[in-house]
C-alpha cells in the first residue's frame, strides 16, 4: 500500500469500474520518455492513461503501469522520470478528480507496485526529472512553476521557486545537481544544487517567446533550448545562461523544433518538433557544425535522451519510440498500438441501416470496412456504391472554419467550444435538421440555427463523424483507434468498435461490456477498477467474463433496436433464454496474483524454485487454488499456504525447472474463474539441457457422415497430410513421434472423437509436444455453444451428437508440455445443400477459450468472424490445411532458419489462405502470453 496524505472524500477516484482499451502498445500520444542510467530500460508516459516499461534494446513490453483515472483527463501522463538505478519510476500529469490537487504517484518498477504519492500540487505536473545520483526529484507545473523533493527518507519537499508567470514544460539535472527549467513565460531559469526557490540565472529566450526544452550537455557546460513558437535551437552557457551560438535551421518544414538532446559524448546536438517532415536534425560540433535530417516518427516528437552507446532514444506522439544510432539511422521499436485516422476527413462512411461502416486510416494507409452483421472485416475492398459518406456542404445551411479550426461558424452565427478546443469533423443532419461536429475532446448536434442540442465527452480526437440518412445513428471515428455508434436523438453510446493494427483482430462491445471478438482480440479491452489514490489500480481483461458477457447476438442486434437492454433481451428470445439483469463487474471479479520472489529476472542453477506469491479476492469469494505454469502450460507445484485470511492468500509454490531459459507464471481462482498470471522470467545458468521432446499427434479428419448430405471432400485427407507432413518434419526436433491411431474403421463418432481426446490428455509429459488436428463441420448453437459434428451427427439431436467446446476444454486443458490446436472446421454453408444446419459457424470464442491463460494452447483457427472454410478439388486439400502442410513443409521458413516457428507459419498461412480463397477465407491464430515463438517442426536442407 502506498503512502501520502489523505485527499477528501468527494475527490476520490470512482470505484465504479471503467471500460478500456487494453493494446500491448500505446493508444494515444506519449508524452514523455525516461530511462535508467545502464539504458536497460525505457519507461513511457501517454495520454492513454497508462505508462509502459521496456527492456532496451529491443523495445519488448515489460512491465505496464496504471494510476487511478476518471473521465476527460484524469489520469492522462505528462510526465515520466526514472531512478538513475532502474529501481523507481515516477509519474505524474492530470492526476485528480477537481484539477486542483495534483499528484505524483512513485511506482517499482520491477513489480509495478504503487510504492508512494506526493500529493496536494496545486496544478498539473507537466515534465519530471531525477538528479543524476537521484537524491533529487524536479516537477514542473502548470502555471505554479516548480517542486522539488528530497528522495533520501520520506520525499519532502524542498524549497522551489513557484514564480513563473506561465506553464514550464522541462526540467534538466547536470551531474553536480544544478537544474536548469524553462516556462512560457519566456524565460531559461538556472538554479544551484541545492537552492532550488531563487534562479541563479535568468534569462530571456532569444529564439521565440516560449521556450519549451533546456538540456544540460554532458559536461555541464552548455544548455541547448528549443521553443514551442519558433524553429530556433539555441546553445547557452551552462554557467550563466549566456547565448553561446543558434544551431542551424535552415530548411526545416517545421512549426517549431522545440526538443533538443545531446549525444552521451555532447560531440552531437538533436533536435525534433512539430510537424516536421523530415523527423530530427543532428548537428555535429555540439551544434555549430554540419548537420543530417533523420526520418523517425510521424508525428511530433516529444522527447530525446542520450544513450551510452553515442545514440539517442526519442519519443513521438504517433504513438511511438525508437533509437537513433551513431550513425544516424533510426528504428521504431513500438509504433501506435492503434489504427491512425487523422487525416482522413470525408472517408467515414456508413450503410443505411448503419451496420457497416468504412473508413480510411494513416501510417500505413488503407481502407477498412466491417460489417457487424456479418462479423467481417474487409481491408483494401472493393469500392461499395451503397455507402454514404458525410454530408458537409449544404447551400440552406452552411459551417464554416471546422476544418481544425477554434472558431467554426454556422450561417455566420459562432459556435462555441471548450477554449483550446478545435473542431475536427463535420456531418450535416438529413432535412435540414443541423449538424453533428467532431471536436477535439467531444462530439457535439447543433440545431439548424446552431443551438447546442448535445454533447458528449469523446474518447480520443473525432477525425471522422457521419450520420445514418434517417437520422437515427451518428457514428464517429477516433484518435484511440475505436470507431463508435451513438443515438442520434441523445448522443447515448450504443457500441464501440476497435480494429487491431495487424488488420486482423477486432473486437466491438456496448458500454455495459457484453462484447464479441475475433480470434486472439478478447483481451483488447477490459476493465479498470481503482482503489482509491494510494493503491495501484486493478485492470481485468473481459476475457475474464467471457461466460457471462461474450455475445456476439447482442451486439448484432444493437444498431438496430438502438437500446442494448432491448438487443439483450431479443437475443435471449431466440436463444430460449430467461433474461436476467447481469450482476454487477464488481461482483464477477477474479482474483488478482502477484509474484515476490524471485523479483525480476531471475539466473537459476538448480532445477528447484521456490516461487513467493501473494493473491487478493473479495472477501466473500477468496482465493480456492492456485497453480504454477511454465512457459504458458501447467505444472506440477507444491505449496505452502503462509497466509490464508477471507480476501488474502500468502504463499510459496516450489517448482521443478526445466534445464532450459523459461517463463515460470503464477494464477490464482476463485468461484469467478482465474486471475491474470503473474510471471518472471528465469535464466538457467546450471549445468545440463533439457532433452529433446516427445510428440504426440492426434489428427480427427470427419469428411463423411451418417447423413451423407453433410460429406465433405478432403477432412480425412487433410488430417492425413498433416500427419505425414509433421512426420516427414520432425527429425531434429523431437525424440519420436506418436500419432493417435484412428478408429478401426475409419469413423469419427462421438465417442470415438472423445476416446481421441482421451489419449492425447493422457500420453505427454510436461517435457513433450501435442499437436491436435480436427478438420469437419461445426456449428454454433444459439445458445453460443461451439460443436463440433462426428460422424454420428443427428441434426434432431444436436445436443447429444455433438462435441461441445467444453469437452474440448477439458481434456485439452490438462495435456502436458506445449500443446498446438489446429481447427479447420465451419465449412461453406452451401455443402449443406439446404439441409437441417442453417447455424452460425464461428470458432472465435472456442479459439480464445482454449488460448487463455489457464488453458494454454497456440490455436490456429482455419477462420474468423462468420467467414467459412473452403475446399476445392484444384487444391486437393482444404484451404486452411494446404496452406497448413505447404508452410510446416518448409515455405514457412521464409528467414531460412532451418526451423518453422510458431509466428512464421502464422504469417504464411493466412497469406496463403487469404490468396487461395481470394480473401473469402481469414485464418487467425490465438496464443497465450507466455508462449514463446518455439519451432514446430525441422525444414530439410
Amino acid at each position: 500500500m502506498a503512502t501520502g496524505s489523505t485527499q477528501p472524500q468527494e475527490d476520490q477516484p470512482s470505484a465504479e469500474p471503467i471500460l478500456r482499451l487494453n493494446t500491448s502498445t500505446h493508444t494515444a500520444p506519449i508524452r514523455r520518455i525516461a530511462t535508467d542510467r545502464e539504458n536497460r530500460y525505457a519507461v513511457t508516459a501517454s495520454n492513454d492513461k497508462t505508462a509502459r516499461v521496456w527492456l532496451l534494446p529491443d523495445g519488448r513490453l515489460a512491465t505496464l503501469l496504471r494510476v487511478p483515472i476518471g473521465d476527460g483527463n484524469m489520469g492522462n501522463l505528462n510526465a515520466v522520470a526514472m531512478t538513475p538505478d532502474g529501481a523507481t519510476v515516477a509519474l505524474g500529469g492530470w492526476t485528480s478528480v477537481s484539477g486542483t490537487r495534483e499528484n505524483i504517484y512513485l511506482f517499482d518498477r520491477a513489480s509495478g507496485t504503487l510504492l508512494r504519492r506526493l500529493s496536494g500540487l496545486p496544478n498539473v505536473v507537466i515534465h519530471l526529472a531525477y538528479s543524476a545520483d537521484g537524491s533529487v526529484l524536479a516537477a514542473t507545473l502548470g502555471s505554479n512553476g516548480i517542486r522539488v523533493y528530497n528522495t533520501r527518507g520520506a520525499y519532502e519537499q524542498l524549497p522551489s521557486d513557484a514564480a513563473y508567470g506561465a506553464d514550464s514544460y522541462w526540467a534538466d539535472f547536470d551531474p553536480q545537481g544544478r537544474l536548469v527549467t524553462t516556462s512560457f513565460d519566456g524565460f531559461v531559469r538556472l538554479y544551484a544544487a541545492g537552492r532550488y526557490d531563487v534562479p541563479l540565472a535568468k534569462v530571456k529566450g532569444r529564439g521565440g517567446g516560449r521556450p519549451y526544452s533546456a538540456v544540460f550537455s554532458p559536461d555541464s557546460e552548455r544548455v541547448a533550448v528549443g521553443y514551442n513558437d519558433s524553429t530556433a535551437v539555441d546553445v547557452l552557457s551552462g554557467r550563466d545562461l549566456a547565448f553561446l551560438n543558434a544551431a542551424d535551421t535552415s530548411g526545416v518544414s517545421a512549426v517549431s523544433l522545440h526538443v533538443t538532446g545531446w549525444s552521451a559524448d555532447g560531440r552531437n546536438l538533436f533536435a525534433g518538433g512539430v510537424g516536421n517532415q523530415v523527423g530530427i536534425r543532428r548537428w555535429e560540433n555540439g551544434g555549430s557544425g554540419p548537420y543530417i535530417d533523420i526520418e523517425a516518427a510521424n508525428d511530433t516528437v516529444m522527447a530525446l535522451l542520450p544513450l551510452k552507446d553515442g545514440g539517442i532514444l526519442f519519443a513521438a506522439q504517433d504513438p511511438a519510440f525508437g533509437i537513433i544510432y551513431p550513425q544516424g539511422q533510426a528504428k521504431l521499436l513500438e509504433g501506435p498500438g492503434q489504427l491512425v485516422f487523422r487525416n482522413s476527413l470525408g472517408s467515414l462512411k456508413v450503410s443505411k441501416d448503419g451496420q457497416t461502416v468504412e473508413e480510411g486510416t494513416n501510417f500505413p494507409q488503407h481502407i477498412l470496412r466491417f460489417a457487424l452483421t456479418e462479423r467481417r472485416l474487409d481491408i483494401d475492398p472493393p469500392a461499395d456504391g451503397s455507402l454514404i459518406a458525410p454530408v458537409t456542404e449544404d447551400r440552406d445551411l452552411t459551417v464554416t472554419d471546422w476544418e481544425g479550426g477554434y472558431h467554426p461558424s454556422v450561417s455566420g452565427r459562432a459556435i462555441e467550444l471548450d477554449r483550446d478546443e478545435p473542431s475536427r469533423s463535420l456531418a450535416l443532419l438529413p432535412g435540414n435538421d443541423g449538424f453533428i461536429l467532431g471536436a477535439e475532446w467531444s462530439i457535439r448536434r447543433f440545431g439548424h440555427e446552431g443551438q447546442l442540442i448535445w454533447r458528449t465527452p469523446a474518447p480520443g480526437i473525432t477525425w471522422g463523424v457521419n450520420v445514418t440518412p434517417d437520422g437515427r445513428l451518428v457514428v464517429s471515428a477516433h484518435g484511440d483507434g475505436t470507431i463508435r455508434w451513438r443515438r442520434g436523438r441523445d448522443g447515448g453510446e450504443l457500441l464501440a468498435l476497435f480494429i487491431h493494427p495487424d488488420g486482423k483482430r477486432w473486437i466491438a462491445w456496448t458500454p455495459q461490456g457484453y462484447f464479441d471478438a475475433s480470434v486472439g482480440a478478447d483481451e483488447l479491452i477490459g476493465w479498470h477498477v481503482n482503489h482509491g489514490f494510494d493503491q495501484a489500480p486493478d485492470f481485468f481483461p473481459v476475457s475474464r467474463f467471457r461466460d457471462r458477457f461474450y455475445r456476439p447476438d447482442v451486439i448484432a442486434r444493437v444498431v438496430d433496436t438502438l437500446d442494448v437492454d432491448a438487443a439483450v433481451s431479443l437475443a435471449d428470445t431466440a436463444a430460449g433464454r430467461i433474461t436476467t439483469r447481469a450482476a454487477p463487474i464488481t461482483q464477477l471479479l477474479p482474483p488478482v496474483v502477484q509474484i515476490h520472489e524471485p523479483a525480476e529476472m531471475a539466473r537459476v542453477t538448480e532445477t528447484k524454485l521456490k516461487v513467493t506469491y501473494s493473491g487478493r479476492a473479495a472477501a466473500d469469494n477468496p482465493i480456492t487454488r492456485v497453480e504454477a505454469q511454465i512457459d504458458g502450460r501447467r505444472t506440477d507445484a507444491s505449496e505452502r499456504v503462509l497466509t490464508a485470511t477471507g480476501d488474502t492468500r500468502v504463499g510459496i509454490l516450489t517448482i521443478d525447472l526445466p534445464r532450459r531459459d523459461a517463463t515460470v507464471s503464477v494464477i490464482a481462482y476463485n468461484r469467478h474463474g482465474a486471475s491474470e498470471e503473474a510471471s518472471v522470467q528465469v535464466i538457467w545458468a546450471g549445468r545440463g539441457s533439457e532433452p529433446k521432446p516427445k510428440l504426440y499427434i492426434l489428427a480427427i479428419g470427419v469428411a463423411r457422415y451418417k447423413d451423407a448430405e453433410l460429406n465433405l471432400r478432403f477432412p480425412a485427407k487433410d488430417a492425413d497430410d498433416f500427419v505425414k507432413t509433421v512426420r516427414d518434419h520432425a527429425p531434429g526436433l523431437y525424440d519420436g513421434v506418436t500419432v493417435c491411431p484412428p478408429p478401426r474403421d475409419g469413423r469419427w463418432t462421438r465417442d470415438a472423437v472423445l476416446d481421441g481426446l482421451d489419449w492425447i490428455h493422457e500420453q505427454p509429459t510436461s517435457k513433450d509436444v501435442a499437436m491436435i488436428f480436427i478438420s469437419g463441420h461445426s456449428v454454433v448453437t444459439p445458445d453460443q455453444i461451439y460443436r463440433f459434428l462426428p460422424y454420428n451427427f443427428d441434426p434432431g439431436r444436436i445436443e447429444r451428437t455433438t462435441v461441445r467446446s467444453i469437452e474440448f476444454q477439458d481434456f485439452l486443458s490438462k495435456v502436458g508440455g506445449k500443446v498446438l490446436v489446429f481447427l479447420e472446421t465451419g465449412y461453406s454453408r452451401d455443402l449443406f445443400r439446404g439441409a437441417r444446419a442453417p447455424l452460425q459457424t464461428n470458432l472465435d470464442r472456442f479459439a480464445n477459450e482454449l488460448a487463455a491463460a489457464e488453458n494454454g494452447a497456440v490455436v490456429f483457427a482455419s477462420s474468423s468472424g462468420n467467414r467459412l472454410s473452403w475446399e476445392n478439388p484444384v487444391w486437393d486439400n482444404g484451404a486452411f490445411a494446404k496452406a497448413l502442410v505447404e508452410g510446416l513443409g518448409g515455405k514457412a521458413d521464409k528467414a531460412k532458419e532451418g526451423v518453422v516457428r510458431v509466428s512464421a507459419l502464422e504469417e504464411y498461412v493466412y497469406e496463403r489462405v487469404n490468396d487461395l480463397t481470394g480473401g473469402r477465407q481469414k485464418p487467425m491464430v490465438a496464443k497465450p502470453r507466455m508462449i514463446e515463438d518455439f519451432p514446430i517442426v525441422a525444414v530439410k536442407q
